[in-house]
């Protein structure tokens, strides 16, 4: 595990070495540090320097790992559907004796942290989902009607979205008891849920090829609208917002897309690799994306730093570098060897914004630019 400077590409801190495949990371937004979960069943705590502080054995397969805000202390939700709190008892160190929240039983699918850390959720295959406070005092549970698939706190820390397997959206209002606020059936089964920065729409990937964005009308999700629909070319994972919320990401197994929500289009053709992504994301500023394959393989994508209309946004963005970790980590420029698409759709992006920036936007713009290769 390498941690690398997003700008230079260069390594900022040693090799994070582990003793088998790591399946889980999770950063402290609060001090630097690291978690990490691996195959050999241990979880491991890193310093932001990258060196190894504490290690706990004989874990188990972890399928969440999120830090408390504050950085105070952690969760992990193990697919055995187990929940454990790991509190700071130090200033320098970490229990060794975390709060069991649920003792297995099932399989835990999905966790999530509210933004200011008073309170947390976990979703199951026996259509459950549970919540707890900061210090691990149960809340209530509440029945979602499938196996859950997806799941996400708002912003506000008032409300929790839930997808399911089975085709349910299902909204959900936190007071001292969770209460069920609002359910809408897709067709296909959720894949994952985003809440936008101001926690007043939602994405929601489908296995049909579809993003569906719903708005929420006043202060309830009871009643939600007709949802804007994004289509597509494949399969979507999951999706991520930008820090404005006017873009939304999507990335599958081996495409990726960007799209302006309030327009209802594609910013990009589809961006396509030659192996599966492992991730995707905007930069802080949300003027740049990186994918990552499995390879351990990173393009970075950037985007107009002042457009002056919304259409700008949705007409163009510049592909600047493709990127691999070489033997010392560091990040070197990189073209798959005789395989020339990823450069020839990047000289293609480049000839269209010089088209924009020349006026040519009104004939681009709304006729065919939503889902082709330019």
């Amino acid at each position: 595990m390498i941690r690398f400077d997003s700008e230079s590409g260069k390594a900022r801190s040693p090799a994070m070495v582990h003793g088998a495949p790591v399946d889980k990371i999770a950063a402290s937004s609060a001090d630097g540090r690291v978690l990490s979960s691996c195959r050999d069943g241990q979880l491991r705590l890193w310093s932001g320097q990258g060196t190894l502080e504490a290690a706990w054995p004989s874990h188990g397969d972890v399928s969440e790992l999120l830090w408390l805000p504050s950085g105070d202390g952690f969760v992990t939700l193990n697919r055995d559907g187990s929940v454990r709190l790991w509190p700071r008892q130090a200033p320098s160190g970490f229990t060794n004796q975390p709060k069991l929240l649920r003792r297995p039983g099932g399989e835990g699918r999905r966790l999530d942290v509210s933004s200011d850390g008073s309170w947390m959720a976990a979703g199951f295959d026996d259509h459950v989902v549970r919540s707890w406070s900061s210090d691990g005092t149960a809340r209530g549970d509440w029945n979602v009607g499938g196996d859950v698939r997806a799941l996400g706190i708002s912003p506000d820390n008032r409300h929790a979205a839930v997808g399911t397997g089975n085709g349910w959206l299902v909204w959900c209002r936190i007071t001292d008891v969770p209460r069920t606020q609002g359910r809408v059936a897709v067709e296909g089964s959720i894949q994952e849920l985003r809440f936008s920065p101001s926690g007043d729409q939602l994405a929601v990937a489908v296995s049909d090829g579809t993003i569906r964005v719903y708005s929420r009308t006043r202060d309830s999700w009871e009643t939600p609208p007709e949802a804007t629909v994004l289509r597509t070319t494949g399969e979507t994972l999951s999706v991520q917002w930008s820090p404005n919320g006017r873009l939304l990401l999507s990335w599958g197994p081996r495409v990726a897309q960007l799209w302006h929500v309030g327009a209802g289009v594609a910013l990009t053709g589809p961006l396509r690799q030659n192996r599966d992504l492992a991730g995707a994301g905007f930069s802080a500023d949300g003027l740049a994306v990186s994918l990552i394959t499995e390879d351990a393989r990173i393009q970075r994508l950037t985007l107009p730093s002042s457009p002056s209309r919304d259409v700008d946004w949705r007409m163009y963005t510049q592909l600047l570098s493709s990127r691999r970790a070489d033997g010392s980590g560091d990040l070197v420029p990189w073209w798959p060897l005789g395989d020339t698409s990823g450069m020839l759709e990047a000289l293609r992006w480049e000839q269209r914004w010089h088209q924009l920036q020349a006026g040519a936007a009104s004939t681009l713009g709304r006729a065919g630019f939503k889902s082709e290769t330019p």
